[in-house]
């Protein structure tokens, strides 16, 4: 089989992450090369599946998995979704049939 060179494209969010991974170390055991290019977060991940790894240069990136989160802990319990701990009655019932 002829050896091949790859470079894969990272975004760190919404679980491209593991399947990306597992895609390049499957490729580096199967001989090829492969390259992440990817948020500095990637770079220990990528290196120990066996592949080179890059950090984007001009792309908005993050540098840590507390930087990542902070805007979505900032945001719990302010969104108007949340629970309120109060029941609503619906048209045609009583707060009785809600309670059961």
């Amino acid at each position: 089989m002829r050896k091949a060179r790859f470079l894969l494209a990272v975004i760190d969010g919404g679980g491209i992450v593991p399947p990306a991974i597992g895609l390049a170390a499957e490729l580096v055991r199967r001989g090829h090369e492969v390259h992440v290019l990817a948020d500095p977060t990637i770079g220990a991940l990528a290196r120990s599946a066996g592949c080179a790894f890059s950090p984007w240069r001009d792309a908005p990136h993050i540098n840590s998995r507390s930087e990542q989160t902070a805007p979505i802990a900032a945001m719990e319990g302010t969104t108007p979704c949340a629970p309120s701990g109060r029941s609503k009655a619906l048209p045609g019932r009583n707060d009785q049939t809600l309670r059961r």
